[in-house]
């Protein structure tokens, strides 16, 4: 398996999805990726339907994060949760 330290990162555009970037094991590690993907050259842009930057990790203030998509709701009837 290769290292991100050895691939060939400088001026790709990575794009990273994640569903609600707030604090938690799978936001630190949506963070953590991005981070060592642009400290390696990448541009990393995190697309998210939910972020609140007063109730996130500090490190995700040093990502690119773009709201899109927080017209949709969570769940339909306190059911049908998105995924």
């Amino acid at each position: 398996m290769q290292k991100v330290q050895d691939l060939e990162l400088k001026g790709r555009n990575i794009a990273i999805i994640h569903p609600d970037l707030g604090i938690g094991g799978a936001e630190q590690l949506i963070i953590n990726i991005g981070l060592s993907l642009q400290e390696n050259g990448a541009n990393v842009t995190v697309y998210t339907p939910r972020y609140d930057p007063e109730r996130c990790f500090e490190d995700s203030k040093l990502l690119n994060v773009e709201v899109r998509g927080s017209y949709f709701p969570r769940s339909i009837f306190g059911k049908f949760y998105a995924m």
